[in-house]
């Protein structure tokens, strides 16, 4: 090992030599320079404190993102000619130092010996981020200058913003977790709109959209997602302010295997008044779909009786609004997925009838025969009740 000691500006060669060799030396040029910029590189880790796969080392600059319970490595950097310029070795004679208030939005702990030697590390620092706020990093540089005694003080300020962590949006009924179930039939794409939060996010559009299966489950640029054909794809949503701020979560396409009646509504009532209805759809493995709506008007409704009559069977949005706000309802995750009024003409009981058909297209392959589901509930009208006076009363003494 050798020693150098920088004492002028200028530049020089060093040259290593084998002694046990022949002719076997190596030179490498010195440049001793003056630093003139001073940099603050933030680089997301891995819980084992290694950097997240496509992740980069950012320079400081404008304000960074950052998000609640991710950590961080913060390294100085020092430059001569600019951030773009060549990278200056640190020696001990300059002091560098990181400073940062005890802020409460994260806490800083020192690099292990055994990170800093393997990734080359030094000057560094890991921050923990716990909470979400605004706040600054300093970092400073003292070096002699070009006057003996001197010294010349390098500085950075770097604003840091800590963001909650960007989470799907879903309904509290739905009990979704990692997966979404949604139908598929020929011709009929469902579509979810899915909605998110965090991520310093102040409109729909800081979020961008991706899918890893465009084929399968496509995405708009607002978060509306189509069923395209049975299968599954990964759907995420990130921060435009940190593409490592995300949230993910799998769309499973399926075709409906059954159908069955929502059994939240009366199935009797009074001549002259109207019955709810509405089916839903299961898959193979029994589970519901997380919306099925886009079959509504391609169930038909027929019933038993000529006492009762179908008197709405086009779904029209705000059924399904006061359907979803009806009480019964709202304890049980069953999306209906098509809907309808029966009115009671008369007296008597019948069965109430849907059925969902469907043909698949040349353009289907490999699926082959129609789908045909129904589904059918037993519904009754009373005549209503009525009072009548049956007498004046008087051997009473009156009413």
């Amino acid at each position: 090992m050798g020693l150098v000691k920088a004492l002028f500006l200028g530049v020089t060669t060093v040259t290593v030599e084998d002694t046990r060799v022949a002719a076997h030396i190596q030179m490498s040029s010195l440049h001793v320079v003056l630093p003139d910029t001073l940099c603050l590189y933030i680089l997301p880790l891995s819980l084992s404190d290694d950097p997240l796969d496509g992740a980069k080392s950012i320079p400081s600059g404008a304000r960074r993102y950052v998000f609640s319970g991710q950590q961080y490595l913060i390294q100085m950097k020092v430059f001569s000619g600019g951030p773009g310029g060549q990278e200056v070795y640190i020696t001990e004679s300059i002091e560098v130092s990181l400073h940062y208030n005890q802020s409460k939005y994260w806490k800083t702990f020192m690099v292990s010996d055994r990170i800093s030697i393997w990734h080359g590390w030094w000057n560094s620092r890991i921050l923990k981020m716990t909470s979400e706020g605004l706040d600054k990093l300093t970092a400073s540089l003292s070096y002699f200058s070009r006057h003996p005694g001197t010294k010349e003080v390098l500085k950075v300020v770097q604003e840091v913003m800590v963001c909650e962590k960007v989470k799907f949006s879903f309904d509290k009924k739905s009990a979704v977790s990692e997966r979404i179930l949604l139908p598929w039939a020929p011709a009929v794409y469902q579509e979810v709109e899915l909605e998110a939060t965090g991520g310093c996010a102040k409109s729909s559009s800081d979020y961008k959209w991706f899918s890893s299966d465009m084929a399968t489950v496509s995405v708009s640029a607002s978060g509306v997602v189509q069923a395209k054909k049975p299968g599954k794809a990964a759907v995420r949503v990130a921060s435009i302010f940190d593409p490592f701020n995300y949230d993910e979560v799998v769309v499973e396409v399926s075709i409906p295997s059954s159908m069955v009646m929502l059994q939240n509504f009366p199935v009797e009532t009074v001549v002259g008044s109207q019955l709810q209805a509405a089916v839903t759809m299961k898959a193979s493995n029994g589970a519901y779909f997380y919306k099925c709506d886009a079959f509504s008007s391609f169930v038909r409704w027929k019933a038993g009786s000529e006492s009762f009559i179908i008197v709405n069977t086009t779904g029209e949005t705000p059924v399904l609004d006061e359907l979803q706000s009806v009480e019964p309802y709202a304890s049980v995750y069953a999306p209906p997925c098509s809907w309808t009024y029966v009115h009671a003409s008369d007296a008597g009981r019948s069965m109430l009838h849907a059925t969902l058909t469907k043909e698949y297209q040349h353009l289907d392959h490999p699926f082959h025969g129609p789908i045909i589901l129904k589904a059918s509930s037993r519904i009754g009208a009373y005549l209503p009740l009525i009072l009548c006076q049956a007498g004046d009363g008087n051997q009473f003494g009156g009413y």
